[in-house]
């Protein structure tokens, strides 16, 4: 059965993506996700949903794990898709701007 994400998964999605372009040697686990790169303004997110985040960003093949942490993964950007991820943050910037 395939997995649906909500609206909100998405959006944590985008700005996960946001931080990995800004900061594209960053590498953490779920833990240091949720405590480091989630800024204050987003706290109210549970664990839960940025796993199904980072899970639609393994999905569409932006981001990549390893355990080489233990049994924690640690998440960090598929460098084979910058291009594509910046492009793709670009654009969704520019129809933000467009439809305020």
């Amino acid at each position: 059965m395939q997995k649906s994400f909500t609206k909100e998964e998405k959006e944590l999605a985008r700005i996960i993506l946001i931080y990995l372009a800004r900061h594209p040697a960053a590498k953490d686990t779920l833990k240091g996700i949720s405590e480091w790169w989630i800024t204050h303004e987003y706290i109210d997110h549970t664990v839960e949903m940025i796993k199904n985040a980072l899970d639609y960003l393994v999905k569409l093949d932006f981001i990549k794990y390893d355990y080489h942490n233990l049994n924690s993964p640690s998440y960090q950007i598929n460098h084979d898709k910058k291009n594509e991820i910046l492009k793709l943050l670009t654009v969704k910037q520019k129809l933000e701007k467009e439809s305020s």
